[in-house]
């Protein structure tokens, strides 16, 4: 138990959250523990059921950390494990600990829900500032649930499983009823439409 059943969320939402990290703060500036998993609440009514509503987001409390610190994307993007800690990740395969199979979860931060109309490499920039091998902000990723508008890969179909990709923040695609090559992320459950599938995290890969 972590004493509290509620995560502080600092932003708006979990779109928009960053927590500054800073030495000179207690925990370092992060405002829950790192790592520490929350089930976010539903906020539909029964009554109105909707694509989701029976698998709500399981969330996690990471630090982003980035040694290319490359440009965020317009939707939420396929992020990785640094290391064993669990607690820190990044958009880049190659920057894991476990490589392809590193993945974590998406990261719902993008530069179409920030405020501020910023570009990919100005929102990279405000999340790891210092870029390198410099700790970065703390954020929130997704880890079980659904996630809707998420990333996808070319020619995904509802149902097809999603795993990584040498392309930074972006799954690449396992086609239904084949052997698995890696470790799955989530399954689409949405053809791919403008790069973007609705997507069901969890239960099937990612801890």
């Amino acid at each position: 138990m972590l004493g509290t059943e509620y995560p502080v969320i600092s932003g708006n939402s979990l779109y928009t959250t960053i927590d500054t990290y800073n030495t000179a703060l207690l925990n370092n500036g992060a405002l829950n523990p790192l790592g520490a998993r929350f089930q976010y609440p539903l906020t539909v009514p029964i009554a109105s059921a909707t694509a989701g509503q029976g698998a709500p987001q399981t969330i996690a409390y990471v630090q982003y950390k980035s040694s290319s610190n490359p440009a965020f994307i317009a939707s939420p993007g396929l992020v990785y494990w640094v290391d064993k800690t669990f607690t820190t990740v990044t958009g880049v395969y190659s920057e894991s600990a476990f490589g392809i199979n590193g993945v974590a979860g998406y990261m719902l931060l993008n530069t179409t829900n920030y405020p501020g109309s910023l570009t990919g490499a100005a929102l990279a920039a405000l999340v790891n500032p210092s870029g390198g091998t410099s700790a970065g902000n703390f954020i929130w990723i997704v880890v079980d649930g659904y996630v809707p508008g998420a990333r996808s890969a070319a020619s995904v179909a509802a149902g097809d499983f999603l795993i990584g990709s040498t392309t930074t923040f972006n799954p690449a695609r396992m086609v239904a009823n084949t052997a698995p090559t890696n470790r799955v992320v989530g399954m689409a459950t949405t053809a791919v439409a403008s790069n973007l599938s609705d997507v069901i995290i969890g239960g099937i890969g990612p801890f």
